[in-house]
C-alpha cells in the first residue's frame, strides 16, 4: 500500500491542473453528470449517465448527451462493455456514437492496472459523417491509505475511415471519492490533443462525475 497524505495528493493534483490550464491556446472544459447505476447480478450492471458540456473557459454551452451502458464481467480480469451515446446539439442536428470495448484488469497489493480496447463507431445520421476510431487505454490505480482513490490514464486514438493513423491522444489523472452508501464522485482532469493535423489543437477538460447506485 502507498501512504500518500491526502492533503499532499490534492495540492499535487491542482498543481498540475494550473499548469496545464495555463497553456496558451488551450480551451478550459466542463463536463458534469450524473450516473445512475444498477447492478443486475454480481457480475452485469448498467448505468444511465447525463452530460452537460461547456467550452470557452466554462462560459458557454457547448451540447448535452446521455449515455447507456451495458457492463459484463467474463472472469479472470476480463470483461466487456458496450456504450451508446446520443447527442444533442444546440445549433446542428443530433449525432449518435456507438462503443464496444474488451478490457482486461490486474490487480495486486499496491495497485491496479486497466486496459482496454475500444470500437468506437459514429453511426453517419442526417447527413453528418464522423471518424471511426481504434482506441486503447491505459490506466492505473495505485493502493492508497486514504478514502479518495487517485488515477491515471493515457489513451491514444487510431482514426479509421482509410486515415489509418494516430489523430488524438488524451491523458487523465483524478480523484475517486465514495461518500455515504451508494454514492461516489469522480474529478478528473483530461489532456487532449490532436496529432498528425495540419491544424493542432488541445483542451483541458475537467470532468465531474456524481455516481449514485441504485
Amino acid at each position: 500500500m502507498v501512504n500518500i497524505h491526502p492533503v499532499k495528493l490534492a495540492l499535487i493534483l491542482v498543481i498540475q491542473f494550473l499548469a496545464y490550464s495555463l497553456i496558451g491556446q488551450t480551451d478550459n472544459q466542463s463536463w458534469s453528470s450524473v450516473r445512475f447505476r444498477s447492478n443486475i447480478d454480481e457480475k452485469t450492471r448498467i448505468d444511465l449517465r447525463p452530460i452537460v458540456r461547456h467550452i470557452n473557459d466554462f462560459s458557454t454551452y457547448q451540447n448535452s448527451s446521455i449515455d447507456i451502458v451495458l457492463r459484463r464481467k467474463f472472469g479472470k480480469g476480463w470483461y466487456g462493455q458496450f456504450l451508446a451515446r446520443h447527442w444533442f446539439e444546440p445549433n446542428a442536428p443530433n449525432r449518435q456514437f456507438v462503443w464496444g470495448d474488451l478490457g482486461y484488469v490486474y490487480k495486486n497489493s499496491n495497485i491496479s492496472f486497466t486496459n482496454r480496447l475500444r470500437l468506437h463507431v459514429a453511426l453517419d445520421l442526417n447527413d453528418i459523417t464522423q471518424g471511426d476510431f481504434i482506441r486503447y487505454q491505459s490506466s492505473l490505480t495505485p493502493t492508497v491509505s486514504w478514502k479518495a482513490k487517485p488515477f491515471f490514464a493515457i489513451e491514444p486514438w487510431y482514426q479509421l475511415n482509410g486515415l489509418n493513423k494516430l489523430s488524438r491522444i488524451r491523458y487523465e489523472t483524478g480523484l475517486n471519492i465514495p461518500f455515504l452508501k451508494d454514492y461516489n464522485f469522480t474529478f478528473m482532469y483530461r489532456r487532449q490533443d490532436s496529432l498528425n493535423r495540419d491544424h493542432s489543437s488541445s483542451q483541458n477538460q475537467f470532468v465531474m462525475t456524481l455516481t449514485y447506485t441504485l
